[in-house]
């Protein structure tokens, strides 16, 4: 698949985690970091386009390799969810301080009793609720980029390690290349653009 084909599934299971915060009455995480860290992570394993030799089989130097696996996406994932909590606890120091001081003088001069926690309010990306939540839907963008790439033309790559390090008769194990769909599929792209756009309709 394309790299557009797999943003769009990576929107799409953005749109699907945050309505059901919505449907359960959850303000656990922000539309725009969901947005964000999925689709990143949905199309993070070709991330292997970039570096080594594309054409080769060797999972660690080329193309489909071992970040086209479930331990590379989980690793990508934890990574991805990390760095945007580091980002989300530096915003949230500058909006944290003025919150704080806000709560402080009117503590202060008895207009509200405030229970403002600074380091918890900075921190709280680093929730057990917040981060394991975004970690385990990113875990399951970056598989839904597997699930695409299962289906594809036969190449020299003869599939994905999706169970990298495990080895069989000396070689890794690849699955896929079942040639169900091309690798420009326009029907699948548009059905994926009107599913995306009605996901943020609703």
């Amino acid at each position: 698949m394309t790299p557009p084909d797999h943003l769009l599934v990576g929107l799409s299971c953005a749109n699907i985690l945050y309505s059901a915060q919505a449907i359960f009455k959850k303000d656990i995480l922000s539309y725009a970091k969901v947005i964000v860290v999925l689709a990143l992570v949905a199309i993070s394993p070709d991330i292997d386009s970039f570096f080594g030799a594309y054409t080769s089989r060797d999972p660690y130097i080329g193309h489909r390799g071992m970040t086209h696996s479930f331990l590379g996406v989980l690793a990508l994932s934890f990574i991805i969810v990390v760095l945007s909590g580091v980002i989300s606890v530096i915003i949230r120091v500058i909006s944290g301080y003025y919150r704080y001081l806000i709560h402080f003088f009117k503590k202060r001069d008895g207009y509200m009793k405030s229970d403002f926690v600074f380091w918890k309010f900075i921190l709280y990306p680093f929730s057990w609720k917040p981060f394991f939540l975004l970690f385990l839907f990113a875990f399951l963008a970056g598989v839904s980029h597997l699930i695409i790439d299962l289906p594809q033309p036969v190449t020299h790559w003869k599939g994905i390690p999706l169970w990298f390090p495990l080895k069989a008769g000396g070689d890794y194990i690849r699955n896929g290349e079942y040639a169900y769909i091309g690798w420009y599929d326009l029907n699948i792209t548009w059905i994926l653009i009107g599913t995306t756009v009605i996901s943020f309709g609703m």
